[in-house]
């Protein structure tokens, strides 16, 4: 019941923040009825994560948040980028509460950041694109050259500094500081595999504590590669069960820790709402 009450005072206060830029991404829950998945879709502006906080709130469906923490719920990307600012903020809550990170279409520049802060990742086709961060401001115009230094020197390492603590592999921050932010390149197949589908902090962690067999996965993904054509084909009992219990491990390990996090971020938001302050950190 606490937790019930939370997110219905915190939906009530969050109403007030529905107006959106028509620059700025769009959140919005799809799939079926159980709400399999949070999708990000379009540019990364300032407020975009007050604005993924307030769509977790659902003040129609107090239960949503709950259930996408419970669930284990996906969120999908799919952004050319933006502001390198408001993507590290949402990089650093995607990391603390846990919360898988898909590509739906493309993820480019900054949205990467929030692919590379996912604990589990999930690549589709080869549209995650990477370059140098950039200032995206009107204002770094005017900046002398060595304010311009300055301010690029303090904006690259934190972000290179996140992309360490994500444990990008080096070979691809490497690549990342050779691409101006006039140019991009698109993850290859092995920088992919190099990126990994987990972090590999967490993946240990699953090893330890839900009896993940990577080897095991690896030979199935195999498998059902070989086995996409045979219609009659069925991934076996014993597999089933055993993703099952991973699964359920996972979100066991998982659920708290997402929301609570989600709890903290959304009363930050209350408490800058009720002062009147910006709703950036």
């Amino acid at each position: 019941m606490a937790f019930l009450r939370n997110l219905l005072r915190l939906a009530l206060w969050l109403s007030t923040l529905a107006t959106v830029s028509a620059n700025a991404a769009d959140f919005r829950f799809v799939g079926t009825e159980k709400m399999s998945a949070l999708r990000m879709q379009g540019p990364i502006e300032t407020g975009d994560l007050d604005r993924l906080i307030f769509e977790l709130s659902q003040q129609q469906d107090p239960l949503a948040a709950k259930r996408f923490f419970q669930e284990r719920q996906i969120l999908w990307v799919n952004s050319v980028g933006g502001s390198v600012e408001e993507a590290l903020k949402i990089a650093s809550f995607v990391r603390k509460s846990l919360i898988p990170v898909h590509v739906l279409g493309r993820c480019e520049s900054a949205c990467f950041l929030i692919l590379a802060a996912a604990v589990e990742r999930g690549f589709v086709g080869r549209n995650v694109g990477i370059h140098r961060p950039y200032f995206a401001d009107e204002g770094s115009r005017s900046l002398s050259v060595e304010e311009s230094r300055r301010r690029y020197a303090q904006m690259s390492a934190r972000y290179y500094s996140m992309l360490e603590e994500f444990e990008v592999p080096r070979q691809i921050t490497d690549k990342m500081r050779s691409m101006a932010s006039s140019e991009i390149h698109y993850l290859s197949p092995l920088e992919e595999e190099l990126m990994g589908m987990r972090q590999p902090w967490f993946e240990q962690h699953l090893i330890a504590r839900c009896g993940l067999d990577k080897s095991r996965e690896a030979a199935m993904f195999r498998e059902i590669k070989n086995r996409s054509l045979d219609r009659n084909w069925e991934i076996p009992a014993d597999y089933q069960d055993y993703r099952s219990r991973v699964n359920r491990c996972t979100e066991k390990l998982t659920y708290t820790v997402g929301r609570d996090t989600y709890f903290e971020e959304a009363e930050l938001l209350v408490q800058r709402k009720r002062s009147g302050q910006p709703k950036t950190k």
